[in-house]
């Protein structure tokens, strides 16, 4: 398969990279999906924007470059209403590096229950199928446009 045909997913979790290629593939677009487990040599930079689109970015810009492939990220975060919407961009790192994910969900259940009444423990997650697949389909215009001149 050409480089062209090939489509680096910048995370190291390679359910993600199937998960995208699956999606393709429903679309009828044929890619080899890789992903930075395929690129051990490649460390992402820290996640230093102040939106979950410039963190997107700057990681996917960073994958391709030194991998020499069109790539794409995503980042997601958790939104927690009685927390008046933090963590935000930081939820990966709100309780440390280290914190496991049911460590962090725990912390924002009692955080809710000891600061806020019922009503307002709510919380949503800001990355959903529908932003994946039209950052998908903005990459496949950018790489058939790529591939016609």
């Amino acid at each position: 398969m050409s480089p062209a045909r090939r489509l680096l997913v910048a995370s190291h979790n390679p359910a993600k990279a199937g998960e995208i290629a699956q999606i393709l593939r429903n679309e009828g677009l044929e890619f080899a999906v890789l992903s930075l487990e395929e690129f051990p040599h490649i460390a992402l930079p820290p996640e230093s924007g102040s939106t979950f689109p410039a963190n997107a970015a700057a990681k996917a810009r960073y994958a391709a470059e030194t991998a020499g492939l069109p790539a794409l990220a995503d980042d997601s975060g958790l939104e927690v209403d009685a927390l008046d919407g933090e963590p935000g961009v930081r939820s990966a790192r709100y309780l440390g590096e280290s914190a496991t994910d049911d460590e962090v969900r725990e912390a924002y259940r009692r955080l809710a229950r000891e600061h806020h009444p019922d009503t307002k423990r709510t919380a949503r997650t800001r990355e959903r199928a529908e932003k994946r697949m039209r950052e998908l389909n903005e990459a496949y215009s950018f790489l058939t446009q790529r591939r016609a001149a």
